[in-house]
């Protein structure tokens, strides 16, 4: 409705997400969700391209 190419709840339902390909559509769509469930926590956020050095490899040696 809004432009996302997807959107999906949780299971249970207290987290909804959708995923744009425009991060102005992204932020439009923040805005209005903001507006309607005014007590409920919004964010927009991008995706990262990589996670090269994001992530430690301290798992790496575990069993």
């Amino acid at each position: 409705e809004h432009g996302a190419a997807g959107a999906l709840m949780s299971g249970s339902g207290p987290t909804l997400f959708g995923v744009f390909t425009d991060p102005d559509h992204a932020a439009q769509t923040g805005e209005l969700a903001r507006n309607k469930w005014a007590d409920c926590w919004v964010t927009v956020t991008r995706t990262l391209t990589h996670a090269s050095g994001m992530f430690s490899n301290s798992c790496d040696n575990q069993p």
